[in-house]
Formats: structure tokens, sequence, C-alpha cells
């Protein structure tokens, strides 16, 4: 790796981190709480109801984390901290698809279409967790080279997956057909069972967890929009296949380019959702908030404490 290429990298890292923290310190500083339980229970029988629905993992994370949000400027740094882990995570993935120099803005993307899902209160920490372990055991799929070990790995990682993550079965299998595709191996039959089993599985879920169809595919989100980040990782590994793309090299022009894309993205969605202002301008002083009111009853009904 060239100096430039370590220089590049460190003030993407920097720029991410300040990027994230201003979001949401000063337009979105509610951090998903009115969805998260704000105080974590340790008891046995609270553990044990994790066991109870898909993403068992995700969720038990997302309401761990939730818990020291204690404070706007915690909440962004700790934010902050998860977003920049999950942009690490797909440069690591990125480079197993061979992706050339522009792999850290590449990564960028899904980073930011999940800050626009934050925006109208449709995201959760816990879909967020649901994203990144996702990333990481396909990451550990990467790593197997044997061709009958990397069979039995993707069907013990469906299940794996939807128990730890959730409904993200289908995102892993595309991730799997796409990464040995780019590197030649063709296993149709494979391929075809994996995904036939990704799109079966979520229907075992709703006996074993007593969930609607709807639940059993999209859990632990709340709407299929919040599926759209998976999607655009796989979408996007597939787009980065293109020659043309894949070997862009990092310059001044390309790199503003991209970071200008990303940044008039994000100001669209931000001044796009005018609902989301008009009533957090009802709100009182946000730190007081966290001190005294449940933050999604009063954001929902428009500022009147609930």
């Amino acid at each position: 790796m060239t100096k430039k290429i370590v220089l590049f990298r460190w003030i993407v890292v920097v720029g991410l981190a300040i990027a994230c923290f201003s979001f949401f310190q000063f337009f979105y500083p509610f951090h998903l709480l009115h969805n998260e339980q704000m105080s974590f229970d340790l008891s046995v029988s609270s553990l044990l109801s994790y066991f109870h629905k898909p993403a068992m993992l995700a969720c038990l994370l997302g309401d761990l984390v939730s818990s020291i949000l204690i404070s706007p400027a915690i909440a962004s740094f700790v934010m902050t901290l998860i977003f920049v882990f999950e942009w690490v995570i797909l440069i690591k993935i990125q480079k197993k698809f061979n992706i050339g120099e522009c792999a850290i803005l590449y990564a960028l993307f899904p980073i930011v279409f999940e800050w626009i899902l934050y925006s109208p209160l449709t995201n959760s920490i816990a879909s967020t967790f649901s994203i990144i372990l996702t990333l990481l055991l396909f990451w550990v799929y990467t790593k197997i080279k044997g061709r009958w070990s990397s069979f039995i790995a993707g069907f013990v990682m469906l299940p794996l997956i939807y128990w730890a993550a959730g409904g993200r079965l289908i995102a892993f299998s595309l991730m799997v057909l796409v990464y040995e595709a780019e590197h030649d191996k063709r296993r149709w039959i494979y391929w075809l069972v994996l995904l036939l089993s990704s799109y079966l599985f979520p229907i075992l879920g709703m006996d074993l967890y007593g969930i609607t169809q709807e639940e059993a595919y999209i859990y632990p989100f709340t709407m299929v929009k919040t599926m759209i980040p998976a999607m655009i990782i796989v979408f996007g590994l597939l787009g980065l296949q293109i020659t043309a793309i894949k070997k862009i090299k990092l310059t001044v022009k390309s790199a503003s380019f991209i970071i200008l894309f990303l940044i008039l993205m994000l100001v669209a969605s931000i001044v796009g959702q005018k609902e989301y202002i008009r009533k957090k301008k009802t709100l009182p002083d946000i730190t007081s908030l966290y001190e005294t009111v449940n933050y999604g009853s009063l954001l929902f009904n428009g500022g009147e404490k609930g």
C-alpha cells in the first residue's frame, strides 16, 4: 500500500468520524431511542427472552449499546465507532472482490444510506448490528478455501445468520454468488440451492418463533425499506465487477466526485425530512430530554410528553 493510499485512508477515517458525530449530534440527536430500551436488564429471564425472536445477537447488542447512550455526545461518539467499524469491514470485503484503490470511498455508500434511514426514524441500532454481523460472517466465509469446506460453511451460516442477525439470508447468499463468480467458481447447483434455502428458511422461523411471514423475512427491521443498505452492498459489489469502475485510480478528481455525490445525497435526504424537522423544532432542549422524558412518545406525539 502506497503512502498516498495510507494518507488518504486516514483522511477518510477522520472525515467519516467528524461527519458521523456531527450528524447524530446536531441533526439527529435522538439516536433511535424511540425503539430501544433505556436500561439493560441482566436478569436470566430477560436474557432468555432474546431467544424468542430471530436476530438474537443483533437485538441484544442493540439494547446493550442503547443503554449507555446517556447523553447526545456519548451517543454520537458510540454511533461513530460503530459506523467506522462497519466501514473497515466493508473495505476488507471489497478487497476480497479485488476492488481497486477507491474501495475506501465505495465503502462509504452503504454507511450514508444507513444515516438516511435514521433521519425519518425508521432504523435502529439492532438493524445496524444486523448488517455488521452478516458482513463479518461473510468475511469469514471468504477465508474458507476448500471447495467442500465452503459448501458446508455456506449452509451452516444460514441458520447462524438468522439466529444472530435476522433477515439477511438472501443478502448473504447473493454476496456468496457474486464472490464466487468473481473468483471463477462455477457452482450453479450450490448457488441455486443456497438462494432457495435463504428464501425458505424464514418460513421455518415463522413456526419456531411464532411470528408473521413479513416479520420472518425482515426481522429485526420494522419495514422493508430498512433492508435497503444490505441490498446496496450486494448490488454495489455486483456493479463494482465492471472493470472500468473496479480499477478507477484514487485521484483528487475521482475522490472529489465521489465525496461530493455522497454529500449531495445526504443533504437532499436531510432537506427532504420536513416532517421530522417540524417535530424536532417543537421539542425542548435535547440534553434535558435524556433525563426527563420518553423520547419516542414525545417525538411521535409532536412534542407532547408521553
